[in-house]
């Protein structure tokens, strides 16, 4: 039977009575909202772990425009329907005071300086100033409060899976990062708990995103000698065709897919990363090459 936790010290005592049983614990960190995209992270964990615990918690210091952080969605009644029908063992919902206890205006920010300063400072970082101190802070947080042997978190936010297992590694956590792939609709927009601030003609527009990334791979896979050229062309073609189709686009760049570095000769594994607006609604998505 599900357990709905919302104090950090109850959490924390039913992770250490599972890991003294010798229980592995998965971690789904969540904002609440729950899509399929959520449900299949849920899916992967209970199929990997002992037990999971999904955490729903909308983390203020992550948000770069106070518009945004108030109009998320929040729907945690409907979400915790959703997980009770999901056979997982807790959802942590704490409030704001739990989780930084000496307050907002007092939080001991994770140093991104020592490891992850350039990771963090380019694409989303440069456009969201002070969002990956606090995505990095709140998830360093979960971890310590529920020790998860695994922590499950999709590719969308590529990104922030790099930046996630890049603060793992520097501070020598022993818990196991693991992305899956993003979960579209049926037109191939990544899903999203921003999409439903999309129109209807919004939302069947959006779907030139993700084609205009696929139209991309297949440039690059085609592509025998990749060059500087050869990428200004490719990003300045896409960003045109987004322009042409309505959209805003803040970049879209291909990249080493494991360091987010412009690609060099070395480079094995590609990742095309865009973000765009489309209206109101601020939409990011990434397929591998």
């Amino acid at each position: 039977m599900m357990q709905t936790v919302t104090l950090s010290h109850d959490m924390q005592l039913l992770s250490h009575d599972w890991q003294q049983q010798g229980s592995t614990i998965a971690l789904v960190p969540t904002m609440g909202n729950l899509h399929a995209g959520h449900l299949s992270l849920i899916e992967y964990a209970r199929n990997h772990s002992d037990h999971v615990v999904v955490s729903i918690f909308v983390n203020p210091t992550q948000f770069n425009e106070a518009t945004d952080f108030s109009n998320y969605p929040r729907t945690l009644t409907a979400d915790l329907e959703k997980l009770a029908a999901l056979n997982i063992d807790a959802v942590f919902t704490p409030d704001s005071s739990e989780v930084y206890p000496a307050g907002i205006e007092n939080i001991n920010y994770v140093d991104l300086s020592d490891w992850g300063q350039v990771l963090t400072s380019i694409l989303e970082g440069e456009h969201r100033p002070g969002h990956f101190a606090g995505m990095a802070t709140i998830v360093k947080i979960l971890f310590e409060i529920i020790q998860p042997t695994i922590s499950v978190f999709g590719e969308k936010d590529f990104q922030q899976l790099l930046v996630i297992k890049a603060m793992v590694k520097a501070m020598k956590m022993t818990v196991d990062v693991v992305g899956r792939r993003t979960v579209r609709e049926v037109n191939g927009l990544a899903m999203s708990s921003r999409n439903q601030h999309l129109s209807t003609a919004q939302f069947s527009q959006a779907a030139l995103l993700y084609a205009t990334l696929q139209t991309a791979r297949d440039t690059v896979r085609r592509t025998t000698n990749i060059t500087p050229e050869m990428i200004s062309d490719l990003e300045n073609s896409a960003q045109k065709t987004l322009r042409q189709n309505g959209f805003e686009p803040e970049y879209f760049t291909l990249r080493d897919a494991n360091t987010l570095a412009q690609p060099a000769e070395t480079t094995l594994e590609y990742v095309i990363l865009t973000a765009a607006r489309l209206g109101s609604t601020r939409l990011i998505d990434n397929i591998r090459v």
